[in-house]
């Protein structure tokens, strides 16, 4: 399939999925939260199975994502609050 690609081998035995919040307008919440959800078991799932073969499995989620729809439909004070529940206090941007 890719027949030009040379492997560096640093992922070897290594899976990672990438998770996170989904801002396209239309879709509804509850489709949102059942894909996430099932990321994180299908995650935890793998690790279980793969531990043996001593190939690690992880899942990023991006945490809160600042997009022009946070001011447009949160309040001013849930506007000066956003991302700061987080370790680093900062929210990602688009």
């Amino acid at each position: 399939m890719y027949k030009h690609y040379k492997s560096t081998k640093k992922l070897k035995n290594k899976i990672l999925l990438i998770s996170g919040r989904d801002s396209e307008i239309g879709r509804t919440i509850a489709c949102h939260f059942a894909l996430e959800n099932a990321n994180v078991a299908f995650t935890r799932s793998l690790a279980k199975q793969l531990i043996e073969k001593s190939i690690r499995v992880n899942a990023v989620a991006l945490g809160p994502v600042w997009t022009p729809l946070i001011s447009a439909h949160f309040s001013e004070e849930e506007v000066a609050k956003f991302g700061k529940q987080i370790p680093l206090k900062i929210s990602a941007t688009c």
